[in-house]
């Protein structure tokens, strides 16, 4: 049972890497001043 649930905590932890990678990089566009996709939304 454990060894059928590893590759789907392997996906969890891969998808947490790129919500947090995706999270510093616009904290470090936020930070440079580069407009984001929701700067061009608003009206």
């Amino acid at each position: 049972m454990i060894i059928g649930a590893l590759p789907f905590s392997f996906v969890t932890a891969l998808m947490l890497v790129s919500i947090v990678k995706a999270v510093v990089f616009d904290l470090i566009r936020m930070h440079h001043g580069v407009a984001s996709t929701l700067d061009a939304i608003d009206p």
